[in-house]
């Protein structure tokens, strides 16, 4: 799922009275976008109906901040970007596109006046409204190319661009009233508007916590640079402390639960990176098949449900450490080998419906879903999991992705069997609209294999396989005299000697053909995401790509403050030191993000520039703290690396069994002065 608080909550069912299927014809034009009162299909296309056209339009811009570069190669630096390519302002426009997502999605939260109370789902609502797949996005940049400019004292290059596209959908007014009632008439509009960054790779580094909406995920950390836009969310305000471990402060609606910071998300933007406005553009337009043609996207299978796996998502992956503290969530459900720091490689999966009936779990919190066997509560995370959502394989071993919320979280193909909009925006009535698909992120805790230990080292595939045992329908659902699937027993017999119940369904012959799939994946011996090489023209202190360790271990009191002097001899090339804690289990750094460095700093005078920070303390009897690690990147890594000198009082012995300042059991106690020199690759 794209995860939202918007499904905390509390159970209050507000059902319909009557029980509605899409067939692909008029029968639908009386309808008035009541919720459905079943636990069956809502969409369900026996024939392709009549189409209809929406066009949308944006006008937006991206740019590259220049605040942090040094005075003395900030014109070399703006010259470099100022010439870049078309396609390296295509993809900050991606990018940046991919971060006015969620809104869209959700914008039933934004689009209605909802009361405090309000207990999804609920008709007469307006919906969600996408752009177009993420495949046929164009952007067309102002013909005058970027221009270097001042935007509220932030020295900026910035590019003006307009987004275009037109979606394909069902001509049928249930399909209009879901999704905005207006789009039932040629030239009726609708509108969103969406305060978005302007340099989209490193609103994380420099607004923190500000602009992201946290949802479900709480004290696991789940949001890093490299997945900010899945939550980005421009109405995220001030809020105060909640403890999350604490069921009632849980529920409390909000976007924060990682890190509460002291300014709105708008405000952040505003004084750290600079925000534009952007109103997204729906309008409905005749007819034109030669238009359709040119914009329809995706095929659907008709007249069934058909889960198929999207090797796209897996495609997102990273190696990232994390610490995992012994009462965390990820130990008691079994996600990763032992507490501590370990090495995680994240990955994305996603599940299409490319049939052209909804794929249905229904209203998850009724008795009778919970007698079915798929769900278990979850007391840790405050929801459910279905166990029987997705297997993986990495490296010959097996795996179980927990599945919490089975949402429609993105319009993935586009043509007259894809509805605009889905009643499964919430975690209440769950599941997948003919053509959408349902998210999983790289990041969200689970949402990962341990590879620590050294087998998972080296160049594997990572295979999925959604809906393994079939439990869900996938061909033509066999339905009550009201629309709600009817549940049989499976044959199969869960660790608790309980027998589950699957939908009863005239399964097709090849249900299950396209829900494998996988991807090849290297894992290298050390190293995180941030090691790895910058692929999108990244620069400066804050990225998390390109950099290199020069130091694993170095020892320091716990909880001292750390001070050293570092220098660089050539000032057109300045370079970035990272501080990192180091595990001591692991041996190793923990090769950080910014958002996580013990401290950060760029080289640039050429003089001794002071480096301070509080050595890690104990996080448990095995990390006991008192150790960390230097990194170290060229600012503009057109410049490359070079020599950093560096002064700094140390342990004489800095081992894991040494304790500065005593160090005991090593022949000299005292601290001593010691000088580094280090180039470029020295140590990795």
């Amino acid at each position: 799922m794209r995860q939202t608080h918007y499904g905390l909550f509390a159970v209050a069912l507000i059902l319909a009275l009557q029980v509605i299927t899409i067939r692909g014809d008029d029968t639908l034009n009386d309808f008035t976008s009541s919720p459905p009162s079943t636990n069956g299909p809502f969409w369900y296309f026996t024939e392709a109906p009549k189409g209809g056209l929406v066009e949308v339009t944006y006008s937006s811009t991206v740019g590259v901040l220049l605040d942090d570069v040094p005075m003395n190669i900030r014109e070399r630096v703006a010259q470099y970007y100022l010439n870049q390519p078309e396609s390296f302002w295509n993809a900050k426009a991606k990018l940046q596109g991919f971060m006015l997502e969620y809104q869209q999605v959700f914008r039933l939260y934004v689009a209605n006046e909802l009361p405090e109370d309000f207990n999804p789902p609920i008709g007469g609502l307006e919906r969600s409204l996408t752009v177009t797949p993420e495949e046929l996005w164009q952007f067309n940049f102002d013909p005058q190319g970027p221009k270097r400019v001042d935007l509220s004292g932030h020295d900026y290059i910035l590019y003006n661009f307009t987004f275009y596209g037109v979606l394909v959908t069902a001509d049928v007014l249930a399909n209009w009233n879901l999704s905005s009632p207006n789009l039932a008439t040629i030239n009726g509009t609708a509108t969103l508007f969406i305060h978005a960054p302007i340099e989209p790779e490193y609103t994380f580094q420099r607004a923190g916590y500000a602009c992201a909406d946290e949802a479900t995920f709480t004290w696991d950390n789940t949001v890093d640079s490299e997945n900010y836009w899945v939550y980005y969310d421009h109405y995220c305000e001030v809020e105060p402390y909640r403890d999350v471990s604490d069921p009632e402060q849980y529920a409390q609606a909000g976007c924060h639960y990682s890190g509460f910071p002291n300014m709105s998300c708008i405000d952040a933007l505003k004084a750290y990176e600079g925000g534009v406005d952007v109103t997204i553009l729906w309008r409905r337009i005749e007819w034109n098949e030669t238009l359709a043609a040119e914009w329809r996207y995706g095929e659907n299978k008709l007249g069934v449900v058909n889960l198929e796996k999207y090797d796209v998502s897996t495609e997102d992956n990273k190696v990232a450490y994390r610490y995992i503290p012994k009462n965390s969530c990820s130990i008691k459900e079994d996600c990763v080998g032992s507490y501590g720091w370990r090495r995680l490689l994240d990955f994305g999966s996603t599940s299409l419906n490319t049939g052209s009936v909804d794929a249905v779990l229904g209203y998850v919190y009724q008795d009778f879903l919970q007698s079915t066997g798929w769900l278990q509560y979850a007391p840790c995370h405050h929801h459910e999991h279905n166990n029987y959502f997705l297997n993986y394989t990495f490296a010959s071993r097996e795996g179980e992705k927990k599945g919490f919320c089975m949402q429609s979280t993105w319009r993935y193909h586009n043509n007259e069997l894809t509805p605009l909009a889905t009643w499964f925006d919430t975690c209440w009535f769950q599941g997948v609209s003919p053509g959408w698909g349902d998210d999983y992120f790289a990041g969200i805790p689970c949402q990962w294999k341990d590879v620590t230990d050294s087998p998972n080292v080296g160049t594997h595939s990572l295979i999925q396989q959604h809906n393994p045992e079939g439990l869900l329908c996938e061909g033509v659902p066999d339905l009550d005299v009201n629309g709600s699937h009817i549940y049989v027993p499976s044959g199969i017999i869960n660790g608790s000697g309980f027998e589950l119940l699957k939908q009863k369904c005239n399964q097709a012959v090849d249900w299950n053909a396209d829900n494998t799939g996988g991807v090849t994946i290297t894992v290298p011996p050390r190293g995180s995401y941030v090691t790895e090489a910058c692929m999108k023209g990244e620069f400066g202190e804050i990225r998390n790509c390109g950099y290199q360790v020069l130091e694993q271990m170095m020892a320091c009191v716990p909880g001292s403050v750390v001070s050293f002097t570092a220098r660089i001899s050539d000032l057109e090339s300045p370079q970035a030191i990272r501080i990192c804690e180091s595990s001591i289990k692991l041996g190793t750094s923990t090769y950080c993000g910014y958002n996580d460095a013990l401290a950060s700093r760029t080289l640039t005078t050429g003089r001794d520039e002071e480096v301070s920070f509080i050595c890690p303390v104990a996080r448990d009897e095995v990390e006991v703290g008192g150790f960390y690690s230097i990194l170290s990147a060229p600012f503009f890594p057109v410049d490359g690396a070079q020599t950093i000198a560096m002064s700094m009082n140390a342990c004489s012995c800095p081992t894991p069994e040494c304790n500065c300042p005593t160090c005991p059991g090593c022949p000299d106690q005292a601290s001593t002065n010691i000088n580094f020199y280090f180039a470029d690759m020295l140590r990795q």
